[in-house]
């Protein structure tokens, strides 16, 4: 039997239980989409927004970024509590390891990011987006294997 097969095995053998390593799934892709998108292409672009510009612009991003992050890490979250409360057999190890990684994301922004993000919110400084850009690489690093691992998750279900 396939993997995709025995996932819908899976699925119908313990639908409830398989409900919040499938929503773990879909919140943490999406986070590590979004992430590698703000790595590769929105934080290198800060260094090209013109002084004049730069307050809006970062205002701007800070209040939108943060409509587009919020919403899925509360899901997210809650998603990988259930998961720990209610874990499908074999999957209780992966709900820990996905809500470690989780915590490092969350770790890394608000230890460095926010800070990096508030001392940028006057102007740009370059050496503060080279510091907020190597921890963005940090949480993408969290996030794309808690994103992984959450598969994993979805296949270990007998």
């Amino acid at each position: 039997m396939g993997r995709s097969s025995q996932f819908f095995v899976a699925f119908k053998r313990h639908p409830r239980m398989m409900s919040p390593i499938i929503v773990a799934t879909a919140s943490s892709w999406y986070l590590c989409g979004l992430s590698w998108t703000i790595g590769v292409v929105v934080y290198p672009s800060f260094a090209r927004v013109g002084v004049d510009q730069w307050r809006g612009f970062h205002a701007e991003h800070t209040r939108t970024i943060t409509w587009a992050v919020g919403p899925m890490w509360v899901i997210q979250a809650l998603s990988i509590g259930w998961w720990l409360l209610d874990p499908p057999p074999n999957t209780f190890t992966l709900a820990i390891v996905a809500a470690v990684l989780a915590g490092i994301a969350v770790l890394v922004t608000t230890l460095l990011a926010v800070p990096a993000h508030n001392k940028l919110s006057a102007r740009y400084d370059p050496a503060v987006g080279k510091l907020l850009l190597r921890s963005h690489h940090a949480r993408t690093v969290a996030w794309t294997a808690g994103a992984v691992v959450c598969v994993v998750g979805l296949l270990a279900v007998p």
